[in-house]
Parts: structure tokens; C-alpha cells; sequence
């Protein structure tokens, strides 16, 4: 074969495409992807009102029968996690929007209910788990003697245990946020 008719059947080769995205395939994927996002982030919510909600109950169930200040001032504290929490979910699901059904949309919302999910899990040790403390030392100035120490244990523990669950939290997080990332970076970029 000459020089001319390899030539030639190179630039043929390079004028095609060299592959092809199964676009169907990737909808789905994404569409997939942006539903983990949306119920990860309704776990995480529901979870934060049932909990902070039956607290206060209980909470306010004592405060009842011991006829205590204390009690009641939790009940209002966790009440008050309760609510901002129903708060954040319509915040985060206008902050997310809605897609209009294109891999691109759908994406971006995933990214868009990730990225706050971040935020919210950076922020929740402040937002839960101080207030779970506070009315903690609630409980340490009605107390006193060796309880007292029991109830500062278990303020630490509560602390401890708040910073462990947020960085266990986030880490699966960030490595979505990564994949997200990429992926948009392919559908925006094919090519490079």
C-alpha cells in the first residue's frame, strides 16, 4: 500500500467518532444518582425531626411529672431543632429546584442537593449536637455528687461522638461530590 491510501484511510478513521456515549444509559445514571442525592438527604432530615420530636416529648413528659424548669427548657430546645430541621428540608428543596428532565438538569440538581447536604452536615455538630449538650449542663446545675460527673462524661461522649458521626458522614459524602464532579465534567467536556 503506498503512503497515500494509508493517509487516507487514517484521516477516514480520524473524521469518525471514536466512541459513542450510551446517552439512555447515562440518563438513567444520573437520574439515579440525583434520586440517592434527594433520599439521602430525606433520611437524614426525617431523621433529625423524629428524633429531636420525640425528645422533646419526653423531655416535656418529665418536665411534667418532676415539675422542673429544666425539663421544659430542653423540651423547647429540642422543639427548636425540630422545627428549624423542617425548616432546612423546604430551604434545601428550593435551593435544589427542579430539573426539567435533561442529563444536564438532572445532574446539577444532584450536585446542587449533595453540596448542601455537605453544608449541613459540617454544620449539624453546632446546630444538634450543641444544644444536646446545652441542655446536658441544664442538667448538671440541677444535679450534684457523683451525678454531676456522669453528666459531664456524657457531655464529652456526646461530643466526641457528634464529631465522629459528622466526619463519618461527610466522607461519603465528598467522594459523591468527586463523582458528581467528574461526570459533569464529561458531559460538558466529552473530549478532554
Amino acid at each position: 500500500m503506498e503512503f497515500e491510501d494509508l493517509k487516507k484511510i487514517w484521516d477516514t478513521q480520524n473524521s469518525e467518532q471514536v466512541y459513542a456515549i450510551d446517552e439512555k444509559t447515562l440518563h438513567q445514571r444520573v437520574i439515579q444518582k440525583n434520586i440517592n442525592s434527594k433520599r439521602t438527604a430525606h433520611i437524614n432530615e426525617t431523621a433529625i425531626i423524629v428524633i429531636g420530636f420525640i425528645v422533646s416529648l419526653f423531655m416535656l413528659g418529665l418536665s411534667v411529672i418532676d415539675d422542673s424548669t429544666v425539663y421544659l427548657s430542653q423540651a423547647v430546645i429540642f422543639l427548636g431543632i425540630t422545627f428549624y430541621a423542617m425548616f432546612d428540608r423546604k430551604r434545601r428543596r428550593e435551593i435544589a429546584g427542579y430539573s426539567g428532565g435533561s442529563i444536564i438538569e438532572e445532574l446539577e440538581q444532584a450536585i446542587r442537593t449533595n453540596d448542601y447536604e455537605i453544608r449541613r452536615q459540617k454544620t449539624m455538630v453546632w446546630w444538634f449536637f450543641a444544644p444536646t449538650l446545652a441542655a446536658m449542663l441544664f442538667n448538671l446545675f440541677k444535679t450534684s455528687g457523683i451525678f454531676s460527673w456522669a453528666v459531664i462524661i456524657l457531655m464529652l461522649v456526646t461530643g466526641i461522638l457528634g464529631l465522629f458521626v459528622q466526619h463519618k458522614s461527610i466522607k461519603p459524602l465528598l467522594t459523591k461530590k468527586q463523582d458528581l464532579g467528574s461526570l459533569r465534567k464529561l458531559l460538558l467536556n466529552p473530549l478532554s
